[in-house]
This record gives structure tokens, sequence and C-alpha cells, in this order.
């Protein structure tokens, strides 16, 4: 037998054993400073623990610690007698009810949320429990937390709405799910947001494109906006199908602003000869200027794309005899 003493730095919130039959070792690592512990080293068994200093009763779980447990009972205790459960000092970068819906523990996600849990609370990045819901597949909290009326449209701090989480996991049945719960498709740009329309269009997402597109807005300029820079996405990536889909549902082919690009120009400049061909074939126009009384014929010259201006100039002469 032999005697240890624990430093000062032994300081876990948790009690550790581990024993292994092969070698008879045992290791306790213990919350309190200032204890004596006399082990008993076998092959097999630990003869006895003495605790020199004095007797620690067991402390009482904190919220957290039921929830990692799954210990409802204790949850249901704990916010009978007022714990709070939207103060969380065991881990200040994630809520209690994010915790809860991150373990698919959704009897104890519900339990939180009638005992004044804020569904909207967020994360250190931003994120609610919907985004994490969204993120995990989950369906069933998703519904939990709708059902308490959290708010569908808080983005985090990269970006990122529920919605476009979804898109982001090419995740066409959670797209659905939330727009069929009001989740807006047409957003008012506010800066730093990714549009859920660009992003599917980005990634070439087809089939979640046609979904965000059956969406109607009362505002049409809104909706013909992010259809714009959607097909813009399209364009630079070289997408066809993603393009005509676009076009088809009646995407802009003029110039958005006085200083931007028209979908042609955005095609000849990233030399796409195939999108160019479509943008012609639906009468695209061969003739406008830009903000520096560049034609998209002299446009293909100056970045040297002599397929972009033969195009230019059989379609620019069919025109004139039409």
């Amino acid at each position: 037998m032999h005697s240890v003493k624990l430093s000062k730095l032994v300081r876990h919130s948790f009690v550790r054993f581990h024993a292994s039959l092969g070698q008879g070792i045992g290791q306790y690592y213990i919350k309190h400073s200032n204890i004596y512990c006399i082990f008993s080293k076998y092959r097999y068994e630990f003869d006895h623990i003495l605790f020199a200093s004095h007797a620690m009763a067991k402390p009482e779980q904190t919220l957290y610690e039921a929830i990692i447990r799954c210990d409802i009972d204790s949850v249901r205790n704990q916010l009978a007698n007022n714990v709070n459960p939207n103060v969380f000092p065991n881990n200040p970068t994630m809520t209690r009810i994010i915790l809860a819906v991150r373990l698919k523990y959704l009897d104890i996600a519900n339990e939180l949320l009638m005992n004044g849990a804020d569904v909207n609370g967020v994360d250190e990045f931003g994120r609610t429990a919907l985004h994490v819901a969204v993120d995990n597949n989950d369906e069933a909290s998703v519904s939990i937390l709708l059902l308490h009326n959290c708010n569908l449209e808080i983005y985090d701090y990269t970006g990122l709405s529920p919605l476009v989480v979804a898109v982001e996991n090419n995740n066409i049945y959670m797209v659905r799910y939330l727009v069929a719960h009001g989740a807006v498709v047409y957003k008012e740009e506010e800066g730093f947001e990714h549009p859920p329309l660009s992003l599917s269009a980005y990634y070439g997402y087809f089939d979640i494109l046609q979904v965000l597109l059956n969406v109607e807005d009362a505002d049409k300029d809104k909706k013909n906006t992010h259809m714009y820079f959607a097909l813009s996405m399209a364009i630079e990536k070289g997408d066809v199908q993603a393009a005509k889909l676009l076009i088809d549902y009646g995407a802009p082919l003029g110039r958005w602003d006085e200083a931007g690009l028209t979908p042609l120009e955005i095609a000849i400049i990233e030399e796409q000869e195939a999108m160019v061909s479509l943008l012609l074939s639906h009468n695209a126009s061969v003739n406008g200027f830009n903000q520096h009384g560049f034609t998209p014929l002299m446009i293909s010259i100056i970045h040297d794309n002599p397929s972009a201006a033969a195009l230019l100039l059989w379609y620019g002469m069919a025109q004139l005899l039409h």
C-alpha cells in the first residue's frame, strides 16, 4: 500500500474512474483539493480508499448535467424549483434548449420550452436551436420548436438562416418543410445574408431551386432581384440546366442597375459559350450599352472571346433581318 496526495491542480468537475483488469491500475480524479487518498493496488481489485481530510457530500447535479444524462425527472424537479432555463453557467456558449435539441432529447426540450426557455436563444455562433435541428435533419425537433413559435428568420453570424442551412445540406425535404411553415425565400437584401435561391443555384441543387422558384411573392420586383442574382450565379458556375430553369421562370435578362452587368455580359466575360448561346436564344439584347458605352460585341473583343463574338454577330444579324 502507498499513499498519494492529490495536488491542488486536480479540480475537475467530475470523478473519473478507470480500472484495467489486465494491469490493475486505478485512477481517481477528484473535484476537491487537499484530499489524501490511500490506494490499495492489486491485480484485480481495489481494497481501500481513505479520505483523510473530510468526507464530502455528493453535490446535486446541475440542470446541464441532468440534460446530458437525459434525466428528465431531475430536469422537472429543478424547473419546478425555479431554476432559470435561460441561465447557463456551465457552458455559456450554448443554451440549454440548444443542448437538448443537439442531443435529440425531445421530451426534455419540450419541458424546457414549457417552462420558459427562450426558443430563439443563440449560441456563440448566433445559431438557434432551429439551426441545430435543421442541420441535424431532425424534423421532430423542428416540429416542437415551431409549435413554440420559433423565429424562422434568424440569421447566424455567418449569414445563414435555418432555410439556408437546409439548402446547404441539399436537404429538399427540410426545405419543403420550412417553406410550408412560412420560411421566407425572397428576403429583402440586408447585406451579409446568403439568399437561398442564389445558394441553390451556386451549388447546382436543381430540385431545390425548382421548389424555391415555385414560391410566389407579392413583391414581384423582389423575386426578380433574387432570380437575377441566382441566374448570374448559375452563369458563373456554367450550370446550363439551372440557368434555363431560371429563365423559364422569368429571370430578368437585362441590366439590374446602371453599374451592373447583364447576364449576357457575365457569360461573355466568364467565357461560358453555352450560356451565351442560351441567352441569345432567349432574346437577350445584343445592342445594349453598359455604363462605359460598350456593347456585348465590344466586350467580347475586349475579353478576347472570339466564339462569343461570332455568336453575337450571328444573332445580331438574325435580329436585324427580323
